[in-house]
Protein backbone atom coordinates (compact mmCIF):
# COMPACT_ATOMS: atom_id res chain seq x y z
CA UNK A 1 0.00 0.00 0.00
CA UNK A 2 2.82 2.41 -0.85
CA UNK A 3 1.42 3.67 -4.17
CA UNK A 4 -0.01 7.18 -4.11
CA UNK A 5 -3.82 7.35 -4.10
CA UNK A 6 -5.82 10.03 -5.86
CA UNK A 7 -6.90 12.47 -3.15
CA UNK A 8 -10.19 13.08 -4.98
CA UNK A 9 -11.06 9.42 -4.51
CA UNK A 10 -10.17 9.72 -0.82
CA UNK A 11 -12.37 12.80 -0.42
CA UNK A 12 -15.30 11.04 -2.08
CA UNK A 13 -14.84 8.01 0.15
CA UNK A 14 -14.70 10.29 3.23
CA UNK A 15 -18.04 11.87 2.26
CA UNK A 16 -19.64 8.43 1.89
CA UNK A 17 -18.29 7.29 5.25
CA UNK A 18 -19.42 10.52 6.92
CA UNK A 19 -22.98 10.13 5.63
CA UNK A 20 -23.26 6.49 6.70
CA UNK A 21 -21.71 7.06 10.16
CA UNK A 22 -23.92 10.05 10.95
CA UNK A 23 -27.07 8.27 9.75
CA UNK A 24 -26.45 5.02 11.64
CA UNK A 25 -28.32 4.37 14.88
CA UNK A 26 -26.98 1.42 16.87
CA UNK A 27 -29.85 -0.13 18.81
CA UNK A 28 -29.95 -3.73 17.49
CA UNK A 29 -27.47 -6.54 16.94
CA UNK A 30 -27.75 -6.07 13.19
CA UNK A 31 -27.01 -2.35 13.51
CA UNK A 32 -24.05 -3.10 15.81
CA UNK A 33 -22.75 -5.49 13.13
CA UNK A 34 -23.16 -2.70 10.55
CA UNK A 35 -21.29 -0.33 12.91
CA UNK A 36 -18.37 -2.76 13.11
CA UNK A 37 -18.38 -2.99 9.31
CA UNK A 38 -18.28 0.81 9.07
CA UNK A 39 -15.55 0.85 11.65
CA UNK A 40 -13.43 -1.43 9.48
CA UNK A 41 -14.19 0.78 6.49
CA UNK A 42 -12.97 3.83 8.42
CA UNK A 43 -9.78 1.99 9.39
CA UNK A 44 -9.21 1.06 5.74
CA UNK A 45 -9.72 4.71 4.80
CA UNK A 46 -7.19 5.81 7.46
CA UNK A 47 -4.68 3.29 6.10
CA UNK A 48 -5.15 4.67 2.56
CA UNK A 49 -4.62 8.26 3.73
CA UNK A 50 -1.52 7.27 5.70
CA UNK A 51 -0.19 5.39 2.67
CA UNK A 52 -0.80 8.45 0.49
CA UNK A 53 1.20 10.76 2.73
CA UNK A 54 3.87 8.28 3.85
CA UNK A 55 6.35 8.83 0.96
CA UNK A 56 5.93 12.60 1.24
CA UNK A 57 6.52 12.46 4.99
CA UNK A 58 9.54 10.23 4.47
CA UNK A 59 11.12 12.66 2.01
CA UNK A 60 10.34 15.60 4.29
CA UNK A 61 11.74 13.69 7.27
CA UNK A 62 14.99 12.95 5.44
CA UNK A 63 15.34 16.62 4.48
CA UNK A 64 14.55 17.68 8.06
CA UNK A 65 17.07 15.23 9.51
CA UNK A 66 19.72 16.50 7.12
CA UNK A 67 19.03 20.12 8.03
CA UNK A 68 19.08 19.29 11.74
CA UNK A 69 22.40 17.48 11.35
CA UNK A 70 23.90 20.42 9.46
CA UNK A 71 22.59 22.86 12.05
CA UNK A 72 23.92 20.76 14.92
CA UNK A 73 27.33 20.53 13.28
CA UNK A 74 27.47 24.31 12.71
CA UNK A 75 26.30 25.12 16.22
CA UNK A 76 28.54 22.65 18.08
CA UNK A 77 31.57 24.99 18.44
CA UNK A 78 29.43 27.98 19.49
CA UNK A 79 27.54 25.90 22.07
CA UNK A 80 30.87 24.70 23.43
CA UNK A 81 32.06 28.30 23.69
CA UNK A 82 28.93 29.18 25.66
CA UNK A 83 29.56 26.29 28.04
CA UNK A 84 33.17 27.34 28.61
CA UNK A 85 32.18 30.98 29.18
CA UNK A 86 29.36 30.00 31.56
CA UNK A 87 31.74 27.86 33.62
CA UNK A 88 34.28 30.69 33.81
CA UNK A 89 31.61 33.22 34.75
CA UNK A 90 30.18 30.87 37.40
CA UNK A 91 33.64 30.40 38.93
CA UNK A 92 34.15 34.17 38.91
CA UNK A 93 30.76 34.75 40.55
CA UNK A 94 31.48 32.19 43.27
CA UNK A 95 34.86 33.80 44.01
CA UNK A 96 33.30 37.28 43.96
CA UNK A 97 30.54 36.27 46.36
CA UNK A 98 33.14 34.77 48.68
CA UNK A 99 35.17 38.00 48.53
CA UNK A 100 32.12 40.17 49.15
CA UNK A 101 31.04 38.03 52.09
CA UNK A 102 34.51 38.35 53.62
CA UNK A 103 34.37 42.12 53.08
CA UNK A 104 30.92 42.31 54.67
CA UNK A 105 32.09 40.39 57.73
CA UNK A 106 35.16 42.65 58.02
CA UNK A 107 33.06 45.82 57.84
CA UNK A 108 30.56 44.42 60.33
CA UNK A 109 33.40 43.64 62.74
CA UNK A 110 34.74 47.19 62.36
CA UNK A 111 31.24 48.59 62.95
CA UNK A 112 30.82 46.40 66.02
CA UNK A 113 34.14 47.54 67.49
CA UNK A 114 33.28 51.17 66.77
CA UNK A 115 29.86 50.79 68.42
CA UNK A 116 31.47 49.15 71.48
CA UNK A 117 34.02 51.98 71.71
CA UNK A 118 31.25 54.55 71.57
CA UNK A 119 29.33 52.67 74.28
CA UNK A 120 32.39 52.59 76.54
CA UNK A 121 33.02 56.27 75.92
CA UNK A 122 29.42 57.16 76.80
CA UNK A 123 29.56 55.01 79.96
CA UNK A 124 32.86 56.61 80.98
CA UNK A 125 31.42 60.09 80.45
CA UNK A 126 28.36 59.26 82.58
CA UNK A 127 30.53 57.84 85.36
CA UNK A 128 32.85 60.87 85.22
CA UNK A 129 29.73 63.03 85.66
CA UNK A 130 28.93 61.05 88.80
CA UNK A 131 25.98 59.15 87.31
CA UNK A 132 26.98 55.54 87.98
CA UNK A 133 23.44 54.24 87.41
CA UNK A 134 23.40 55.73 83.90
CA UNK A 135 26.87 54.38 83.23
CA UNK A 136 25.77 50.87 84.29
CA UNK A 137 22.63 51.11 82.15
CA UNK A 138 24.68 52.08 79.11
CA UNK A 139 26.99 49.11 79.62
CA UNK A 140 24.08 46.69 80.11
CA UNK A 141 22.19 47.81 77.01
CA UNK A 142 22.76 45.71 73.87
CA UNK A 143 25.21 47.18 71.41
CA UNK A 144 23.47 48.12 68.20
CA UNK A 145 25.59 47.37 65.15
CA UNK A 146 24.31 48.83 61.86
CA UNK A 147 23.83 46.28 59.08
CA UNK A 148 26.43 46.41 56.35
CA UNK A 149 24.91 46.41 52.87
CA UNK A 150 27.40 46.22 50.04
CA UNK A 151 26.45 47.65 46.63
CA UNK A 152 25.16 45.11 44.14
CA UNK A 153 27.60 43.98 41.54
CA UNK A 154 26.97 45.39 38.06
CA UNK A 155 28.52 44.03 34.89
CA UNK A 156 27.84 45.54 31.52
CA UNK A 157 26.35 43.10 29.02
CA UNK A 158 24.87 40.59 31.41
CA UNK A 159 23.96 39.58 34.92
CA UNK A 160 23.69 36.52 37.12
CA UNK A 161 20.36 34.85 37.87
CA UNK A 162 19.79 32.57 40.83
CA UNK A 163 18.31 29.22 39.78
CA UNK A 164 16.76 27.04 42.46
CA UNK A 165 16.27 23.29 42.15
CA UNK A 166 15.27 20.31 44.24
CA UNK A 167 16.36 16.68 44.27
CA UNK A 168 14.40 13.80 45.81
CA UNK A 169 16.90 11.99 48.03
CA UNK A 170 14.37 9.85 49.91
CA UNK A 171 11.27 9.01 47.85
CA UNK A 172 9.43 7.34 50.73
CA UNK A 173 9.95 10.33 53.03
CA UNK A 174 8.93 12.74 50.28
CA UNK A 175 5.72 10.85 49.42
CA UNK A 176 4.84 10.64 53.14
CA UNK A 177 5.35 14.39 53.53
CA UNK A 178 3.31 15.07 50.39
CA UNK A 179 0.47 12.85 51.62
CA UNK A 180 0.39 14.59 55.02
CA UNK A 181 0.68 18.11 53.60
CA UNK A 182 -2.61 19.87 54.29
CA UNK A 183 -1.84 22.86 52.07
CA UNK A 184 -1.62 20.78 48.90
CA UNK A 185 1.61 22.51 47.90
CA UNK A 186 3.72 19.35 48.20
CA UNK A 187 1.08 17.17 46.60
CA UNK A 188 1.27 19.38 43.52
CA UNK A 189 4.90 18.23 43.16
CA UNK A 190 3.84 14.60 43.11
CA UNK A 191 2.02 13.90 39.86
CA UNK A 192 0.91 10.27 39.37
CA UNK A 193 2.18 8.62 36.21
CA UNK A 194 -1.09 7.78 34.43
CA UNK A 195 0.66 5.62 31.82
CA UNK A 196 2.34 3.44 34.47
CA UNK A 197 -0.93 3.16 36.42
CA UNK A 198 -2.72 2.00 33.27
CA UNK A 199 -0.06 -0.65 32.58
CA UNK A 200 -0.25 -1.84 36.19
CA UNK A 201 -4.05 -2.07 35.99
CA UNK A 202 -3.82 -4.02 32.73
CA UNK A 203 -1.23 -6.48 34.05
CA UNK A 204 -3.14 -7.12 37.30
CA UNK A 205 -6.62 -6.78 35.73
CA UNK A 206 -7.40 -4.44 38.62
CA UNK A 207 -7.41 -7.29 41.13
CA UNK A 208 -4.70 -5.79 43.37
CA UNK A 209 -5.87 -3.37 46.05
CA UNK A 210 -3.74 -0.24 46.40
CA UNK A 211 -4.61 2.38 49.03
CA UNK A 212 -5.74 5.61 47.37
CA UNK A 213 -6.02 4.02 43.93
CA UNK A 214 -9.24 2.83 42.28
CA UNK A 215 -9.20 0.50 39.27
CA UNK A 216 -11.93 0.19 36.68
CA UNK A 217 -12.54 -1.25 33.24
CA UNK A 218 -14.50 -0.42 30.12
CA UNK A 219 -15.38 -2.17 26.88
CA UNK A 220 -13.49 -0.91 23.84
CA UNK A 221 -14.68 -1.91 20.36
CA UNK A 222 -12.09 -3.83 18.36
CA UNK A 223 -12.55 -4.71 14.70
CA UNK A 224 -10.52 -6.96 12.51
Amino acid sequence: MNALVDTNDLKAEAVTISERVNALVVSTTEEAQEAFGLRNMVKDYIAKVEAHFEPHKKRASEVHKGLCADEKRELAPALQYLTVLDVKLSLFQAAEQKRLEAERLRLEEEARKQAESQTLAQAAAAEAAGDKVEAEAILQAPVEVPAVILPKQKIEGGHFRTDYFGTVTDAAAFFKAAAEDKTGALRALWEPNESSIKKFASSTKGNVKVPGLTFGSRSVPVGR
